[in-house]
């Protein structure tokens, strides 16, 4: 390893000890020695990032670890031809095995059998993932290396497409391309995409985009969309206010919320994004504030959708209570 703290600790040394392990370290400046670790690190994100992104959050990468771990050690390498496993311990080992201590009681609420239930499932889908990988990259190959078949890249309006970072990642287990985002225009090479959660438009080169394809168990495109900064939901609008309290302006706003996220209630002041929000607009328009929703979120008099609303509304009994003069 390097000579970082955290490696030359009290604790790292007692598992030395305990294990017999010999602890070499590198020079001072030279992050070449430490060239096949980092290596093996890169595996090791690159593995976990391709779980993670699918369907999860990056808050619970901890949970398929185990699953990189068994990838790597069961991988045959070219530079032995044998995995590991294999040259540590030859065929007739239980890698999943403790290393340090025994397995005991499962200290969460679920049972063994349905985490064990869990991560078979999850072992099912990355297979089914990989499969389905291989082989759209197999008739890719095929269809880029066919003379009379050049590939050629057109994203029709209203079609879904991932862009590439044109830097570098947020982070080491974002994916390589973000999105999806919406076609919604197109002039030569330059695409105009719309973000399907804050609904900002931004213009990218075509070499820089692919296809955006869903399955059954990804087909809430907009879930996927809030992957990349991790967005929440409104769950609930519980209660309102203006500060300052004489003030009866829009931006003056403040609203009492619930997230998917975090169920504890909290007050947000009016921004864009509240603004936009269906949620906000469904509590606006039962509390007869209907006014402060943005203009170009609602629908003119004359509109067919905005008649039957009003007609709705007016046959609605009046819960508001009535208001006295002191």
């Amino acid at each position: 390893s390097d000579n970082a703290a955290y490696f030359l600790s009290d604790l790292i040394k007692s598992i030395l000890d305990q294990t017999g392990l010999d602890h070499n370290t590198i020079h001072p400046y030279s992050h070449e020695e430490n060239g096949i670790v980092e290596r093996a690190n890169q595996e090791v994100i690159r593995h976990l990032t391709a779980m993670i992104s699918d369907h999860d959050l990056r808050s619970n990468w901890p949970k398929y670890l185990p699953y990189v771990q068994r990838i790597l050690n069961t991988q045959i390498k070219t530079s032995t031809g044998v995995s590991p496993t294999e040259m540590i311990f030859g065929n007739s080992v239980n890698h999943d095995r403790h290393f340090l201590t025994a397995p005991g009681p499962t200290k969460g609420d679920e049972s063994v059998h349905e985490h064990v239930k869990k991560l078979m499932a999850a072992q099912e889908r990355i297979i089914q993932i990989a499969q389905k990988n291989q082989e759209e990259h197999d008739i890719y190959v095929i269809a880029a290396r066919s003379k009379n078949n050049p590939y050629t890249t057109n994203f029709p309006i209203n079609s879904y497409v991932l862009v590439q970072y044109e830097t570098q990642k947020t982070s080491k287990l974002h994916t390589n391309r973000h999105g999806p985002y919406r076609v919604v225009n197109r002039i030569g090479n330059i695409y105009t995409c719309e973000h399907l959660v804050t609904k900002q438009k931004k213009d990218f080169h075509v070499k820089l985009m692919t296809e955006y394809k869903h399955d059954d168990l990804n087909s809430d495109i907009q879930k996927v969309a809030k992957l990349d900064k991790e967005y929440a939901d409104i769950v609930g609008v519980l209660d309102h206010k203006f500060l300052p309290p004489n003030s009866k302006k829009r931006t003056s706003l403040n609203f009492l919320l619930t997230w998917d996220n975090d169920m504890d209630p909290k007050w947000y002041p009016w921004n864009s994004s509240l603004g936009s929000n269906e949620r906000i607009h469904e509590y606006l328009d039962k509390n007869r504030m209907r006014m402060y929703i943005p203009q170009k979120y609602t629908h003119p008099k004359d509109h067919p959708d905005e008649i039957a609303r009003r007609l709705k509304r007016k046959n609605e009994p009046n819960t508001r209570p009535k208001r006295t003069r002191s």
